[in-house]
């Protein structure tokens, strides 16, 4: 997994949150509105002192217009560093850069979700998609 870091700097999960909120301009009350929680509990979510449920972490994501994969990383780094570390060394391989991860969504947008083989001269770059 990609370091979850801003500049140099790993932000906790705290942060993360807090720097979502402030660019999207959302309270406390309404992303724990968003999360179907009570705003007691997402305060002490956002505290440190109880942990996000795992269940939540997507439409945390999704209300914060954040990438699922940094939040995960950071709940994982804070209740499980061993189980992150284990994860990492098994997807390490599997690892796509940001310009990847766009290249893979927008073939896969192209053939409409048909299964297709991009065809590679010269290692230089993919030259057509192939539907068979």
């Amino acid at each position: 997994m990609k370091s979850t870091a801003t500049g140099d700097k790993v932000i906790s999960l705290t942060g993360m949150i807090e720097e979502a909120q402030r660019a999207l301009e959302l309270d406390d009350e309404a992303l724990a509105s968003a999360l179907e929680l009570k705003a007691s509990t997402f305060k002490c979510i956002k505290a440190g002192t109880l942990r996000l449920p795992w269940g939540k972490l997507i439409p945390l994501a999704e209300a914060l217009e954040i990438d699922p994969a940094m939040l995960l990383e950071l709940q994982l780094r804070t209740s499980s560093s061993e189980l992150l570390d284990v994860i990492e060394q098994v997807w390490a391989p599997l690892n796509l850069s940001p310009r990847e991860k766009n290249l893979i969504r927008e073939c896969r947008r192209m053939v409409g979700g048909q299964s297709a083989a991009p065809l590679i001269f010269d290692g230089r770059g993919v030259i057509a998609l192939v539907i068979p």
